[in-house]
This record gives C-alpha cells, structure tokens and sequence, in this order.
C-alpha cells in the first residue's frame, strides 16, 4: 500500500532536514546537553553530526532520533 503525499506534505518533510527547522535544532541541542550520546550515536564532533543530518533523509535523520531516544532511555 503506498501513501500519497501532497506537495505542501513534501516540501514540510524537505524542509525539516533544513539546518533551521526547529527538529534539527532541537535533536543538535539535546545531543549537545546529553553526556555521552554522540559518541554512543558513532561521531566525534557536533559539526560530523550536523553535517551527516543536513545530507541525509528524512528517515535516516528519524533512524538517529530513535538511536538517540533509546541511549536515554537505557541511561535512566
């Protein structure tokens, strides 16, 4: 079964890998006030982070929300 999105839904999903949507910033602020989850998350450096998120896809950047949500999870 396939979804059909529209182009309003497109270019929202588009835009949310953008280095300013309120996402990306809030996944970058996290990872930056969570001792221990970069490295767990497999970078050395906020800037290899932000860089890998502004090259990937929507669902690679939701793959590494999750990764990031189970670290906290398990740390509690």
């Amino acid at each position: 079964m396939r979804i059909k999105i529209t182009e309003s839904q497109k270019q929202k999903l588009i835009s949310e890998l953008s280095k300013n949507s309120a996402g990306v910033k809030e996944f970058l602020e996290n990872v930056k006030e969570t001792p221990g989850l970069l490295k767990h998350l497999g970078f050395n450096s906020h800037k290899s982070l932000e860089e890998y998120i502004l090259d990937s896809n929507y669902k690679e950047f939701q793959e590494l929300k999750k990764e990031a949500q189970g670290f906290e999870i398990n740390k509690k």
